[in-house]
C-alpha cells in the first residue's frame, strides 16, 4: 500500500504545484500588481509655538508629501491620502535660524494590503522663519482739493493717531508712512469721516499686504475768514486837553466756525462797543466780539478764542498849546459887504493852537490862515474873534485875540457933471467934461449918512496948466455941512478934454 502511494506521491505534488501556478497566473492577469503615486497632506502640530515664540514662516512651503503604493489593483484603488497621517512640529522651530522641518509620523492607517514608500528628500521641508515685531506709525492726512474761496482749514484729528503693526521684521522695517486721503474740493462745512488708511513703503509704493487693514476716523473744522472791527462811543467826549488818536485789535481777521446756513453770509465780526468819555490816557483791555453763540471763533493762527475775547489798544494823547503872534495886515477878512468899510483898531493879534505833540511841532506860521468873518454885521463898534481855516482834525484853535472892528457904511452917488465948476481957465481954450455924470462916495455911519444933505455940496475942477487934450483930473468937492464923522471914501477924477478956440 505505502509503496503504491509512495510510487505516485511525486506526480501528486507536481500537479498541487502546477495547480497553484496555474491559479496564480489566471488571478495575476484578473488582478495585476498596481504602483501608485498619492500627494498626502501634512498635518502641523504646536502651531501655536510660534505665537509664543513670536515667530513666523513667511514662505509658502510645499505641505503635501508624496506616497508611492503598491499592491493589486483592487487593493491599491481603495487607498486615498486620508488614509495616511504625517505631520511637521513646530516645537522643531525655536529662533529665526531654523530652515528645514521633517516630515514625521509617516504611516498608513488603512488595511489594504499595499506596501508603500517615499523619497527621502520629500521629507525635508524648506522654511523662512523671522520674528514678529511690532512697531508704531502715525497716521498722516494728505487733503486733496480746495476749499471753497474765503474759507479756511482751520484743524483736523485722526482717532486713532497712532497705529499699532505687528508684523514680521522684513515687513516692519520697510514701512515708510500710513496716510489716509481727504477731499476738501469746495467744502464749506465741517465734517467727520471713517476711511480706510494706505500704507507705502520707504519708496512710496504702496504695500497692498495692508489694504483696508487700517481704519480711522477723520475729523474736520472748517472755517470762513472775516474781518474784525472794533466799536467805539465817546472818542469826542475825553475833554478840551485830551484826544482820541487810534484803535487796534489784537488781530484785524479771525475765522469763524459754524453752520454754513448761518456763517455764510457774515464777512466782518465786531466788538461790543467801548465807551471812551472821560479817558485821559492810553489803555489796553480786552472786549467782547458780538458774535452769535453757535458761531466760534479763530485766530487766523487756527487757535480757539474761547472766550470770544479780543484785545483793544486804545491810544489817548493829551494835547498841548502853541502861540503864534501876526500882524493885523496877515489878517483876512471874510464875507465883505462891498457897502461896508471895516476897520480894525489893534495893529497886532495872537493864535493859540492846541493838538498832538508830533503834529503841533511842525506848524509853521505860513501854513496859518488868521481870519474874521463879517457876514450880516451892521454899522459901529464889533468885537470879533480870530478864526482860522483847518489845519486838521489833530489841530484845533484853542484861544485868539478878539478884535475892536469899526464898521462904516459906503454910500454912493451919481451926480452930474453940470453941477462941477471949472477954475482958473483960459479964455482961448475950451474945456468940456467927457461924461454926463460922476460917481461919488461916502463913508460913514448908515444913520449919520442917511442925514446928509448932497444937494448943498459943491464940486471944482482947477483946469490952471491944462493944455490942449484930454486929462484926467481931480473933482474937489468942498460941504462944510457934512455930518461928524462922514467923509470922502475915496477921490474923485473925471475926464476933461481941452481944445484951441
Amino acid at each position: 500500500m505505502w509503496s503504491k502511494i509512495k510510487k505516485n506521491l511525486f506526480f501528486k505534488v507536481l500537479a498541487v504545484i502546477i495547480a497553484i501556478i496555474i491559479w496564480f497566473i489566471v488571478s495575476v492577469n484578473n488582478n495585476p500588481i498596481e504602483v501608485k503615486t498619492i500627494s498626502v497632506p501634512v498635518q502641523i502640530q504646536n502651531e501655536r509655538n510660534l505665537i509664543l515664540r513670536n515667530l513666523k514662516i513667511v514662505n509658502s512651503f510645499d505641505s503635501f508629501i508624496d506616497i508611492q503604493i503598491k499592491g493589486a489593483a483592487t487593493e491599491v484603488n481603495r487607498v486615498t491620502a486620508s488614509d495616511f497621517s504625517a505631520y511637521v512640529d513646530y516645537t522643531e522651530i525655536i529662533n529665526e535660524s531654523v530652515n528645514e522641518l521633517t516630515v514625521k509620523g509617516i504611516s498608513y492607517n488603512g488595511d489594504a494590503k499595499i506596501t508603500f514608500s517615499h523619497k527621502e528628500e520629500d521629507i525635508k521641508k524648506s522654511i523662512k522663519v523671522e520674528k514678529l515685531i511690532s512697531s508704531e506709525f502715525p497716521v498722516t492726512v494728505k487733503f486733496n482739493g480746495d476749499l471753497l474761496e474765503g474759507y479756511e482749514l482751520v484743524s483736523y484729528s485722526v482717532t486713532p493717531n497712532i497705529q499699532s503693526i505687528n508684523d514680521v521684521t522684513s515687513m516692519i522695517i520697510g514701512i515708510g508712512s500710513i496716510q489716509v486721503d481727504i477731499d476738501l474740493d469746495n467744502a464749506t462745512q465741517s465734517f467727520t469721516v471713517r476711511k480706510a488708511c494706505v500704507v507705502y513703503d520707504k519708496s512710496m509704493r504702496v504695500m497692498n499686504e495692508y489694504a483696508n487693514t487700517i481704519t480711522v476716523d477723520v475729523s474736520v473744522i472748517i472755517g470762513k475768514k472775516v474781518s474784525v472791527v472794533s466799536r467805539l462811543a465817546g472818542a469826542s467826549e475825553l475833554g478840551d486837553n485830551h484826544m482820541y488818536i487810534s484803535n487796534s485789535l489784537e488781530y484785524s481777521q479771525a475765522i469763524i466756525v459754524g453752520d454754513n446756513s448761518v456763517i455764510k453770509d457774515i464777512n466782518t465780526i465786531y466788538t461790543k462797543t467801548l465807551d471812551l468819555t472821560g479817558k485821559t490816557e492810553s489803555f489796553a483791555t480786552e472786549v467782547e466780539l458780538d458774535v452769535p453763540s453757535n458761531i466760534k471763533v479763530y485766530t487766523v493762527n487756527n487757535v480757539l478764542n474761547a472766550n470770544n475775547k479780543v484785545r483793544l489798544n486804545i491810544v489817548i494823547e493829551q494835547l498841548i498849546t502853541r502861540n503864534f503872534e501876526f500882524g493885523i495886515e496877515e489878517l483876512a477878512i471874510r464875507n465883505k459887504n462891498i457897502l461896508q468899510e471895516y476897520t480894525i483898531k489893534e495893529d497886532m493879534f495872537s493864535l493859540t493852537l492846541k493838538g498832538r505833540a508830533l503834529t503841533i511841532s511842525t506848524i509853521t506860521k505860513e501854513q496859518i490862515t488868521p481870519y474874521i468873518d463879517v457876514l450880516n454885521i451892521d454899522d459901529g463898534t464889533r468885537y470879533l474873534k480870530v478864526n482860522m481855516l483847518s489845519l486838521g482834525s489833530n489841530i484845533t484853535l484853542s484861544d485868539s485875540s478878539t478884535l475892536n472892528v469899526y464898521v462904516e457904511t459906503i454910500a454912493s452917488y451919481s451926480i452930474d457933471s453940470s453941477k462941477i465948476v471949472l477954475t482958473n481957465v483960459d479964455s482961448e481954450l475950451s474945456y468940456s467934461i467927457e461924461a454926463e455924470t460922476f460917481s461919488m462916495r461916502l463913508v460913514g455911519l448908515g444913520t449919520d449918512i442917511s442925514d446928509t444933505d448932497i444937494s448943498e455940496m459943491k464940486f471944482y475942477i482947477n483946469v490952471q496948466d491944462l493944455k490942449e487934450g484930454m486929462h484926467i483930473v481931480d473933482v474937489i468937492v468942498r460941504d462944510v455941512n457934512l455930518p461928524q464923522g462922514v467923509r470922502l471914501y475915496e477921490d474923485i477924477q473925471i475926464a476933461v478934454m481941452v481944445t484951441r478956440q
